[in-house]
C-alpha cells in the first residue's frame, strides 16, 4: 500500500541538532512571520526559479506582506556559493524561521533545513493559507517536543531508500506488543517527509 503525503504542503521536519536551536525555536514558536519565494509574476516558486522573497506578517485578522527582498541563485554556482546566497538570506530574513516555496528537490531547501529552517512545499500560493501553514508547523514542533512512549524503533516505518519508507505489521507486532499500525502510520504521516510508505 502506497500513502502520498497529503495536505496544502508538506513539512520538512526538525533536523537533528538544529531543532534545539534558541532563535530557531523562538522563531517556529512565535509563526507571526513566514518568507515566501516569489517569481516575477509574484507567484509562488521554489528557490531556483524565485526572484524575490517576501516576508509576510501575521495580524489580528489577515497575513500581509511586510519586507520583499530581491533573490536570485547564481546559475552554475558550486555548493559553497550557494550557502553563501542561503546565508545572506537568512540574514535578511532576521528571526523568521518558516520558509514557503513550491516544490524543488534540489539543494537550497537542504541548505535551508541545515540552516535551522522550517521548510512548507504547496502547489499555489493565498496569504490566507500562511494560518494553515502557522498551525501546522506549531502542531509539528508540539509533537516532536513530546516523547514518543510506546514507540519502538522496530515498530516505525524504517527508510530503506532516500524518501521511501517500509513498514512490517507482522515484524513490529512481535517487537513491541503496545503497536498499532494507525498510530504509528499517523506519527509518521505527520513528522516525516516521504516519496513513498509501503506497508506489509
Amino acid at each position: 500500500m502506497d500513502i502520498a503525503t497529503a495536505g496544502p504542503y508538506k513539512a520538512a521536519p526538525l533536523a537533528g541538532p538544529a531543532a534545539t536551536d534558541g532563535a530557531r525555536m523562538q522563531g517556529l514558536l512565535d509563526g507571526s512571520r513566514i518568507a515566501v519565494f516569489h517569481d516575477d509574476h509574484g507567484a509562488l516558486a521554489a528557490p531556483t526559479a524565485a526572484s524575490a522573497v517576501a516576508v509576510y506578517v501575521r495580524g489580528e485578522k489577515y497575513w500581509s506582506e511586510d519586507k520583499r527582498h530581491g533573490f536570485s541563485l547564481t546559475d552554475g554556482g558550486g555548493l559553497a556559493e550557494l550557502r553563501e546566497q542561503m546565508h545572506a538570506l537568512a540574514d535578511n530574513l532576521g528571526a523568521c524561521r518558516i520558509v514557503v516555496g513550491a516544490e524543488d528537490h534540489g539543494a537550497p531547501y537542504g541548505v535551508l533545513d541545515k540552516m535551522g529552517f522550517y521548510i512548507c512545499m504547496m502547489d499555489r500560493f493565498e496569504p490566507m493559507a500562511l494560518e494553515g501553514v502557522r498551525k501546522g508547523v506549531l502542531a509539528a514542533v508540539q509533537q516532536a517536543a513530546k516523547p514518543q512512549c510506546g514507540m519502538l524503533p522496530g515498530s516505525r516505518p524504517r527508510e530503506i531508500a532516500p524518501g521511501r519508507f517500509f513498514l512490517d505489521m507482522c515484524e513490529a507486532k512481535l517487537t513491541d506488543p503496545l503497536f498499532t499500525a494507525r498510530e504509528s502510520i499517523l506519527v509518521f504521516v505527520e513528522t516525516t517527509p516521504f516519496v513513498q510508505l509501503q506497508v506489509k
